[in-house]
């Protein structure tokens, strides 16, 4: 039996286009029309399809929630969860192997900034 896989994924430059780093240039960015990357919306319905949780993950400050669902929501992004307030400097995800298998279960992708999901396979 295949365990279900949680997929966490950052929003600004990987789902949606960010040409700044300024938290007042993404504010008025949000109430813009935001351009989502290529194939996100299809990716992200795939996994969704496959059973996977989807958590979406932000620097973005807690106090910007609202309008960053309201985003993620025009843009058509389907999520499970949303996790703000994360450092904007590297991250790792650090995970145990299950004692009956020995196999990893803990994985990283990174993609070009902007790109979009064009290349990302989760099997």
């Amino acid at each position: 039996m295949l365990k279900q896989k949680t997929l966490f994924i950052d929003i600004d430059g990987t789902l949606i286009f960010q040409d700044s780093h300024s938290i007042t240039d993404i504010i008025q960015q949000t109430f813009k029309t935001s351009k989502i990357l290529p194939d996100c919306i299809e990716k992200m319905n795939q996994w969704r399809n496959n059973g996977c949780i989807i958590v979406l993950v932000t620097a973005r400050p807690e106090s910007m929630r609202i309008v960053t669902i309201e985003q993620i929501n025009d843009v058509g992004l389907f999520y499970d969860q949303l996790v703000m307030g994360l450092g904007s400097g590297e991250r790792y995800l650090v995970n145990n192997r299950k004692n009956d298998n020995a196999n990893d279960t803990a994985f990283a992708i990174n993609v070009n900034k902007n790109e979009g999901l064009t290349d990302v396979e989760i099997k």
